[in-house]
């Protein structure tokens, strides 16, 4: 079996292993990932655009906003070239300006819905890409994605006891994070 079969077994019937993609002819790669999203799959397609940006940035360019049709296919695709899953580790100025330009098209309610789960979120796909908003309103949703991504995980939600009162405890801590997210300069420990 050649690497063309592999690649389409792999992609589109979920069959065998990931094949090498950086071995493989990037426009055969672009047309499979196109025809695996429109059949549904979501890793094989992020895969092969993101081998794209390594292969042929033009192409990238071209499939990307073919192929990624929501927030999460573009998370997808970005946490495989920053995990340097084919040899690139950032995304270079072809394929940033191709995600820019994406961000920019793609309606506000498509990235406010965008999970917030897993690395990267879109709001440090925002933040690493950095578009230029179109507009004002685009300025905004952007602006808003990225405030709304809770600052501290670690820190849990409030109690609140039966009794409707939140410990002191909480109201200090929650009041100190407050003051540190407004102050705008990292923490320094103080020397004593």
């Amino acid at each position: 079996m050649n690497l063309r079969e592999r690649i389409v077994r792999w992609a589109v019937l979920g069959e065998g292993e990931e094949p090498d993609l950086r071995k493989a002819d990037p426009v055969f790669s672009a047309h499979v990932a196109l025809f695996a999203r429109a059949h549904g799959a979501r890793d094989p397609p992020a895969h092969l655009v993101a081998c794209l940006a390594t292969t042929s940035t033009d192409l990238f360019s071209t499939f990307l906003p073919r192929v990624v049709d929501d927030a999460d296919m573009l998370l997808r695709v970005l946490g495989c070239i920053w995990g340097n899953a084919y040899g690139r580790r950032s995304l270079g100025h072809g394929p940033k300006t191709a995600v820019r330009v994406w961000l920019n098209q793609v309606s506000a309610e498509v990235l406010r819905t965008a999970p917030g789960v897993a690395e990267p979120t879109m709001a440090t796909a925002i933040r690493m890409v950095r578009p230029r908003p179109v507009n004002a309103v685009r300025g905004e949703v952007f602006h808003r994605v990225i405030e709304e991504t809770p600052p501290y995980p670690f820190l849990p939600e409030p109690h609140v006891r039966p009794d409707g009162d939140v410990p002191s405890w909480i109201v200090a801590i929650s009041a100190a994070c407050q003051r540190f997210q407004g102050e705008g300069t990292p923490w320094q420990p103080s020397r004593s």
